[in-house]
């Protein structure tokens, strides 16, 4: 008989998403992504804006959102900048990757982010030191790997179960190599590598991956003699 859990097949872009708000533990106050119920706990907010660069790019965007005013002098500054309006991403807690696009659509805007804050007074208090968007541009290229994963496997239309111990590892790679180019980082990116390895040691005996993974290599062996040697490396990466 197996044992209950030998029966549970978990969503792989779920789980990556897991390991994503495990990095934003290690940097972030994860509340912060969620809206303020009532005016106390609004204050309590814009308390917490000077903990890390993430928070005070979260409540900038919030202001500005709110503010029919700073939304409109906003989008006239990026059409000064880009040529067209373009808005700050709001990030929400339950939607995937909504940090990681907050965060990269104001690394895109940052000119327009920077002279917004110097006109407004209200906003000077969110103002980014050069060091903040250093930081913020770290983040982002931290969780842009398990974003790219999330984005590919949640869209495919066919199963990806037998591809999710394939895509555990090749995540997993992805993110040591940053590791090693970004000395900085390197405790973040380890909070979400321990995520990673929690989930994949639940899901290793679960019968239906290995199943799912060999229904995959015999598909390849079977297609395997319809590619040409002479294709070299095209040859492997067709049969992976």
């Amino acid at each position: 008989v197996l044992p209950l859990t030998s029966s549970c097949s978990r969503c792989f872009p779920h789980i990556v998403n897991l390991a994503c708000k495990a990095v934003l533990a290690a940097i972030t106050n994860l509340d912060l992504a969620r809206e303020p119920s009532n005016e106390h706990e609004h204050r309590s907010f814009l308390d917490a804006v000077d903990r890390d660069p993430i928070a005070t790019l979260h409540a900038f965007v919030r202001s500005v959102h709110s503010s029919p005013l700073q939304r409109q002098s906003f989008a006239q500054l990026t059409k000064q900048f880009f040529g067209h309006e373009i808005q700050p991403i709001h990030d929400v807690d339950t939607r995937w990757s909504s940090t990681f696009l907050m965060i990269d659509r104001a690394i895109f805007l940052q000119k327009a982010i920077v002279k917004m804050t110097e006109g407004f007074p209200e906003l000077q208090k969110y103002a980014l030191s050069v060091d903040d968007w250093n930081a913020l541009i770290t983040a982002s290229e931290v969780l842009e790997i398990p974003h790219a994963f999330q984005q590919v496997l949640s869209a495919e239309k066919t199963p990806s179960l037998g591809k999710a111990l394939l895509a555990f590892a090749a995540l997993e790679r992805q993110l040591t190599t940053l590791k090693k180019t970004r000395h900085t980082a390197a405790s973040i990116i380890d909070a979400g590598l321990c995520k990673l390895a929690e989930y994949q040691e639940r899901i290793k005996d679960v019968p239906a991956y290995l199943m799912a993974m060999g229904k995959i290599m015999c598909g390849n062996y079977m297609y395997q003699g319809l590619i040409p040697s002479s294709a070299g490396p095209r040859r492997e990466i067709a049969l992976v």
